[in-house]
């Protein structure tokens, strides 16, 4: 199964096919930007992802009270900073650090930023 890559300083997108990215003592970079590293999270592929409710797609959870995905959606208000947990592809529970933002756009989606959430957080 292919591995999917996000740049964090560009957001350019990337697909490992062979599944041999960053097995190499050199770190996986950005083949738009040249940033050193690059990251993924949740383990599914985009096609799995897009067109879902992200709280359903990720079994989004540890929010207290209106889910923050809803309100986005509702409101198209940001919230960052949110601490929430997400269900890897792999089934392992993750925390994760999640900034949402309105989709300006005909479909009225949104954009969602994870980064990992470690313990210092």
């Amino acid at each position: 199964m292919p591995r999917y890559w996000i740049c964090p300083n560009c957001g350019n997108r990337a697909i490992d096919q062979d599944g041999l990215d960053g097995l190499s003592h050199q770190a996986v970079g950005c083949t738009r930007c040249g940033f050193g590293f690059l990251f993924e999270l949740t383990g599914y592929g985009e096609k799995e992802l897009l067109g879902e409710h992200l709280t359903e797609a990720l079994n989004l959870s540890g929010y207290d009270g209106q889910n923050p995905v809803d309100t986005v959606l509702e409101w198209g208000v940001r919230k960052l900073d949110q601490t929430l947990s997400i269900r890897h592809r792999s089934g392992i529970v993750k925390q994760v650090r999640v900034d949402l933002f309105p989709g300006y756009d005909d479909d009225g989606g949104l954009l969602a930023s994870f980064a990992p959430r470690r313990s210092a957080d």
